[in-house]
């Protein structure tokens, strides 16, 4: 009992002080900047990367470029091309692009065209640091075997029986409802449209679609990058597709015997380690609202992904799913972000080539 009353002894003295401090002074040493490199390199497209440095957590500099950079860019052992680089776009605070010069970083790209199997070697040289080397090589192109539904899973509003408080009027034929507003995104227009609804015991609420992609593997051990680029309920900024199969199991701290994995727009990374050589069946779903009678197509990109890029995708997520809350931090580590930048942090991954594959649905009110 004395543990306990100790550990929270010191709880309550570390939330006071966090909560107390309005300002904050700084007597050590400032830490050294570091190298940062980032650039995701995809087959059939050019060469780029972004390089700044980084800067000290007190400092009100905007300025990170790294000084006579240059950037050598090597295939499969051969020199091929000095990177050109040039000055970034400027962003302002909140990220978005802006007309005067506030943050500056570096720039770099190529005219070589990227081929599956290209073992590609980046050397980066400055006056501000050592030199470094960043190592990849190219993914290959996987290969869908077939793609369509399995069932669709109708999701009904509750009975009178069931919520008689959820229908709270009464249309004008004397029946229980729910009037209610609601919206849907329009794909055509990319336009939030809202519109009233009126909502009756047990009608239909929306579907749970349910789809299968059937993939070839290949025997060495791969790392597959699944994007939803139609079709799939949300916006171009937000993305419902969810899954419960074992493969995203390694993406959460919990396993998926309990929760599901939530998709996103850019990134659904799993590994082959359940299907190591053999075809598997992969198996997602999508919320769907019907609002009317309509043919509809769904499509997905799949593409292999280099182990660089996936370690750093699934640490990042890990990192940004830790949400332990400030306390926690005070007294635990924090999850570290994969680099594969020799002395330096960033993360220059590899992609390959897409892999579509597209199917039409019928939906029914």
């Amino acid at each position: 009992m004395k543990h306990h009353l100790k550990y929270f002894a010191l709880a309550a003295v570390l939330f006071m002080a966090t909560s107390c401090i309005k300002d904050v002074s700084f007597d050590g040493e400032e830490s050294a900047p570091k190298l940062v490199v980032n650039g995701l390199q995809i087959v059939g497209e050019t060469p780029n990367l972004c390089i700044e440095k980084s800067r000290f957590f007190m400092s009100t500099s905007t300025d990170v470029m790294v000084k006579n950079l240059s950037v050598k860019l090597y295939v499969n052992d051969a020199f091929v091309e000095d990177l050109i680089v040039v000055d970034s776009c400027t962003l302002n605070e909140d990220g978005y692009y802006h007309d005067s010069p506030n943050y500056k970083f570096n720039y770099c790209y190529g005219s070589y065209v990227y081929q599956e199997g290209d073992k590609v070697r980046f050397e980066v040289h400055s006056d501000d640091f050592d030199t470094t080397e960043i190592e990849i090589t190219m993914p290959g192109q996987p290969v869908v075997m077939d793609f369509d539904t399995t069932r669709v899973e109708r999701i009904c509003h509750p009975t009178l029986e069931e919520d008689p408080n959820y229908y709270w009027a009464i249309d004008s034929q004397g029946n229980p409802c729910c009037p209610q507003y609601s919206e849907y995104y329009d794909e055509e227009s990319h336009t939030w449209i809202g519109y009233y609804d009126t909502i009756y015991p047990g009608q239909l609420d929306y579907c749970k679609v349910h789809f299968n992609l059937q993939i070839a593997n290949t025997p060495q051990k791969e790392y597959f990058n699944l994007i939803p680029v139609e079709g799939f309920s949300g916006s171009h900024y937000y993305v419902q597709l969810y899954s419960t199969d074992p493969v995203f199991s390694n993406m959460d701290i919990t396993s998926l015997i309990n929760n599901e994995y939530h998709g996103k727009n850019d990134h659904n990374i799993f590994s082959d380690d359940l299907f190591q050589g053999d075809s598997y069946n992969l198996s997602f779903y999508d919320d769907w609202v019907y609002f009317g009678n309509y043919d509809k197509t769904f499509s997905v990109n799949l593409h292999y992904i280099e182990e660089n890029y996936y370690k750093y995708l699934q640490s990042f997520d890990a990192y940004k799913d830790s949400d332990l809350g400030e306390l926690t931090y005070l007294i635990a580590e924090p999850t570290q972000i994969y680099s594969n930048v020799k002395d330096g942090i960033g993360i220059v991954g590899g992609m390959g080539r897409a892999t579509s594959a597209e199917m039409k649905f019928h939906i029914q009110k």
